[in-house]
């Protein structure tokens, strides 16, 4: 999972950018990793019911 940050007009902003402007702080990177925890769980359960469907149908 890659997160991407934009500006205003719609430019992606490079790493050296966020760390000018002190977008990526630590506390930003623990938001980020949790985000990133709770999707993953997401998309594990979502597959879970998938596959259980599947072989309902099969």
């Amino acid at each position: 999972m890659n997160f991407r940050y934009f500006d205003a007009a719609g430019n992606q902003l490079t790493m050296e950018q966020l760390k000018s402007m002190s977008i990526a702080t630590p506390a930003m990177s623990h938001i980020l990793a949790t985000v990133k925890d709770r999707a993953e769980k997401n998309w594990k359960s979502a597959e879970r019911l998938e596959d259980c469907t599947r072989r309902q149908y099969n």
